[in-house]
């Protein structure tokens, strides 16, 4: 993820990025990576004068000017070609209802894909809720941080999640009509949870006893 945020904002060689929490004053950006994120809104202190033709002034302020990405991808959907990342070399020029995968994660995707029908049903934090419909198989694209301890799963089985789009979520998806929940798998941590919980008990009970007996001695 570092790695896709540099590469987003330096690349033209303009140091906007220095440290990843800090991103400095510069030219605007007009990005495709930016907008393959889902990047709908831009903000500037001032208002631009000549803003690209991709933005559009909603939010006029007093040192605040709000600007709508109209090239912007959605936040999730349905592929209609896949595309294989090249290790070497990433892509920069990529067309949007594609998606790009990893040579590992290759398969092969209809001809028609892209035709079915997605929607979002619940959102919260760790756990979104998809209503998918299609006559096909289908790879959805969430522009949502990838990580190895997300799942993803209907009400009958586990679904394959890939790395897309260099740093985001792929959920290969069968034919059908069913919905599909993505989630994070907390389960690994939950040793380490339970052990915190039971030492800090365990201290605060040693340290009322100790408190307790320190009291009660003969002086």
């Amino acid at each position: 993820v570092g790695s896709f945020i540099y590469r987003t904002f330096n690349d033209d060689k303009t140091q906007r990025i220095q440290h990843i929490r800090n991103l400095v004053a510069g030219p605007l950006l007009s990005s495709k990576l930016l907008d393959m994120s889902a990047v709908n809104y831009y903000y500037s202190l001032n208002e631009m004068p000549t803003p690209p033709k991709n933005l559009s002034l909603i939010y006029r302020g007093k040192q605040l000017y709000i600007y709508k990405n109209n090239s912007a991808w959605p936040y999730f959907y349905l592929a209609k070609n896949l595309e294989i990342l090249n290790d070497e070399k990433k892509q920069i020029d990529v067309k949007q209802g594609t998606a790009y995968i990893e040579k590992k994660d290759s398969f092969v995707l209809p001809k028609n894909a892209g035709g079915g029908i997605i929607k979002m049903k619940e959102f919260l934090f760790g756990k979104i809720v998809f209503d998918f419909q299609s006559r096909q198989q289908e790879l959805l694209v969430i522009a949502d941080s990838w990580h190895p301890l997300w799942r993803a799963r209907t009400n009958h089985s586990d679904l394959s999640l890939i790395r897309t789009n260099e740093i985001f979520k792929g959920i290969i998806l069968p034919a059908g009509k069913y919905d599909v929940t993505v989630f994070f798998d907390n389960s690994p941590y939950l040793i380490g949870i339970y052990l915190s919980v039971v030492s800090w008990i365990l201290f605060v009970v040693c340290f009322i006893l100790a408190s307790k007996f320190k009291g009660s001695l003969p002086s």
